[in-house]
């Protein structure tokens, strides 16, 4: 008989669909199950999630949460999980989750608490020190963080966090959907596309799109401008497109659950974040061979290449941000250039295959 499978219990908490979503979702499709069984702790109000899970055959236990203190049946009902599926590892996934369920993954007996927290910035900075405390504190009781990124790594280091108790492994996509070689762009068509995929949130910080939008249009008129999302700032993202009259150029359609032919009829893909953790819609623009601009902030500036596979803006320069868009849309040969150096460092570091064997590692290593 070969070695038991190794039950892994995974939990995560966000209030809509982001990166983070994709993260789990990617693990959970693409664990060895000839060596892991895996369970899900999610909201019990993200209907759309529980339905996609459990299309792969997975046991769900949805529980009501809230942000950072849960019911406390929720509680009860997590403590009897880990119990009644004889859970051997506890994978954490965000801020947000991270402190109930290590301390109550803890107190339920568990050996092996894994902890991924996708960005380690937070929103409200007035609580911004606070958060360092729990986090330094809550290593005592994890066995592995999982950074998305070298600099996130870094700074958990500089907070105390001893650097054994930390590796990065970088986001990962499944190339094997976006293998064809037909990624040209299309600056002769009639208009050329720029698309921003991400939440309408600070943390993207969508207005300095559309605030760059206004200044690329007065360079290259012919441009259009694509955002997809939702979210807290939709408002302020409507009503800065009317004050600029920029209602014909730029268009909102909100999330979406499926983006590739979005990206393969863009021209360029952006992000004028804050902050970052490794973000997907980038590693997607690569793989697709598309030129993109991002801020120079965490992750973003890891996976890009500043002048190889697009261009790295200081957070806030719109004016800068604009200028490097326009010079793609003005340069189409070596936007595109940039697009097939993206596809390449994709394959060799961003495969779902490579983060996959990473994070299975990990898992591995903690029982030797």
């Amino acid at each position: 008989m070969g070695e038991p499978k190794i039950n892994i219990l995974y939990v995560y908490y966000e209030p809509f669909p982001s990166g983070q979503s994709t993260h789990v979702a990617s693990i959970i499709m693409h664990l060895d199950r000839s060596k892991f069984t895996p369970f899900l702790v999610l909201p019990k109000n993200f209907e759309q999630y529980i339905e996609k899970y459990n299309f792969h055959g997975l046991k769900i236990i949805p529980l009501p949460m809230k942000k950072i203190f849960w019911p406390l049946a929720s509680m009860k009902k997590f403590v009897t999980t880990i119990k009644k599926y004889d859970i051997k590892i506890v994978h954490v996934h965000s801020q947000e989750a991270s402190f109930v369920a290590r301390i109550l993954a803890k107190l339920a007996g568990v050996k092996k608490i894994v902890y991924t927290p996708q960005t380690i910035d937070v929103r409200n900075k007035k609580i911004f020190g606070l958060y360092k405390l729990f986090e330094f504190l809550l290593s005592k009781i994890t066995t592995k963080m999982i950074s998305v990124n070298e600099r996130d790594r870094e700074r958990l280091i500089q907070w105390g966090i001893p650097a054994n108790k930390i590796k990065t492994i970088y986001n990962g996509i499944d190339l094997t959907h976006n293998m064809g070689h037909e990624r040209t762009q299309n600056f002769k068509k009639e208009s050329s596309v720029i698309l921003q995929i991400g939440r309408l949130s600070p943390q993207k910080d969508p207005v300095k799109f559309i605030e760059g939008a206004k200044i690329i249009l007065e360079a290259y008129p012919r441009a259009k401008f694509l955002m997809v999302g939702n979210g807290s700032l939709q408002n302020e993202v409507e009503e800065k497109i009317s004050e600029l009259e920029l209602r014909d150029k730029v268009s909102v359609i909100g999330y979406q659950e499926n983006v590739t032919e979005l990206l393969k009829s863009a021209d360029i893909i952006t992000l004028t974040s804050a902050w970052e953790g490794t973000p997907y819609s980038i590693i997607e623009a690569m793989a697709w061979g598309k030129p993109v601009v991002v801020t120079d902030v965490n992750g973003c500036a890891e996976i890009v290449e500043n002048e190889k596979t697009g261009f790295i803006s200081q957070y806030a320069d719109v004016a800068d941000w604009s200028q490097k868009v326009i010079f793609l849309l003005k340069n189409p040969d070596l936007a595109a250039e940039y697009g097939k150096a993206g596809r390449l460092k994709a394959e060799m570091n961003f495969s779902i295959n490579k983060m996959m064997s990473s994070i299975e590692q990990v898992y591995l290593d903690m029982f030797i």
